[in-house]
């Protein structure tokens, strides 16, 4: 599962296609090993292929020159027009999210919610027994009303409560301001004031599949950003936020 680019799902609905039924038993193996290698080799259902590529000729079990007939059989497989086919073809599966993407997307959306909502129970349960911590202070995973307390921007925690509200879902939530965390968003706020700044960094997150934790590259297999990574710099030296407000890693 570390390795989203390998791993691919069929969903069993595809048992019950009456488009993938309908197709004679080698057909339907080609149909699966077509999905297949266009997740290992392509992106989201896309792939340029070779139409006398070997290897597909090989999983397909047929000659070179069948394999084009043979995608061409295939449902919901589209060829782009090119104008030569006999150098390289781009086809995509229609209704890729069906059949090949898994959920963990869905997962991790109920998780993050799953643990905003513990987080709010238990700065409520907190506010009744008058407790307050020392060291660390809980983050409620929703904003605070404005002038509530002594808090005012820019500030630590209302940099969290912001975070946590506009940063895309895959990205972790926020739940302890830290005096490390404290100190580091100090020193960023301090160089970086502005609410609107801070904003756009935030809701770029959600126009990168890399950041998302969508797009693993070699070296990054399970990156996802984070508020703790968007806190420090690169290798380059320049602060991760300023590159991700510039839309660096946003997607073409």
């Amino acid at each position: 599962m570390a390795d989203g680019k390998r791993w691919w799902k069929m969903h069993t609905s595809l048992l019950t296609d009456d488009k993938i039924l309908s197709l004679s038993p080698a057909d339907r193996w080609a149909w699966v090993a077509l999905a297949a290698h266009t997740r290992e080799h392509g992106e989201t259902g896309r792939m340029t292929v070779d139409p006398r590529n070997p290897f597909l000729a090989l999983i397909f079990g047929c000659s070179q020159d069948e394999v084009l007939p043979t995608i061409q059989r295939l449902p919901n497989v589209l060829i782009e027009e090119s104008e030569n086919c006999n150098t390289k073809i781009t086809l995509h599966f229609k209704n890729w999210r069906k059949y090949a993407e898994d959920n963990s997307l869905e997962r991790v959306r109920k998780h993050r919610s799953l643990q905003k909502r513990n987080a709010t129970e238990e700065r409520r349960r907190e506010e009744k027994r008058g407790d307050k911590k020392r060291g660390e202070e809980n983050i409620p995973p929703t904003p605070l009303k404005r002038g509530e307390g002594n808090d005012v921007w820019p500030s630590p925690k209302l940099l969290i409560e912001l975070y946590n509200k506009e940063a895309a879902d895959e990205l972790p939530a926020v739940e302890r301001l830290t005096p490390a965390r404290a100190k580091r968003a100090k020193e960023y706020l301090g160089i970086f004031p502005g609410e609107n700044f801070w904003l756009e960094v935030f809701q770029e997150t959600k126009k990168s599949s890399f950041l998302r934790g969508l797009r693993p590259t070699t070296g990054h297999e399970s990156f996802r950003a984070s508020l703790d990574w968007l806190l420090t710099k690169g290798k380059d030296g320049i602060e991760n936020a300023v590159k991700v407000f510039e839309g660096r890693y946003r997607d073409a």
